[in-house]
C-alpha cells in the first residue's frame, strides 16, 4: 500500500490528478490507511473542480470520522460551490461548534 501512496504523492507533484487518483484508490485496496488516501483524493476533486465527487469522498471520510474539520471544510465548499448555500451554511455552523 505505501508503494501506491508514494507513487499517487508523484503523480500529484507531478500534476497527473487522474493517475494520482487511481493510486490512491489501489492504495485504499491494497490495505492502506483509506481516511489518508480519501483524503488525498478529495484535494485532487478540489483542484480538478469536481465538486460532486468531493461533496461524496468528504462524506464518506465524514463516515470514518464524524468530527474531521477538513473534509467539513471541503463538503462546505463543495455545497458552496454546487450553489447550495443553505447546506454550506450549516456546516460552518458546525464548525463553529466544534471550536
Amino acid at each position: 500500500a505505501s508503494e501506491w501512496q508514494a507513487y499517487a504523492a508523484l503523480q500529484f507533484r507531478c500534476g497527473r490528478y487522474n493517475q494520482a487518483r487511481q493510486s490512491s484508490q489501489n492504495a485504499i485496496a491494497a490495505g492502506g490507511d483509506r481516511r489518508q488516501n480519501l483524503r488525498a483524493i478529495a484535494q485532487i476533486l478540489l483542484i480538478t473542480q469536481n465538486f460532486q465527487s468531493l461533496l461524496e469522498t468528504a462524506g464518506t471520510i465524514l463516515e470514518l470520522d464524524p468530527r474531521d474539520r477538513a473534509a467539513l471544510r471541503l463538503q462546505q465548499i463543495a455545497y458552496a460551490a454546487l450553489g447550495n448555500s443553505a447546506a454550506a451554511a450549516q456546516i460552518a455552523e458546525k464548525l463553529r461548534e466544534y471550536q
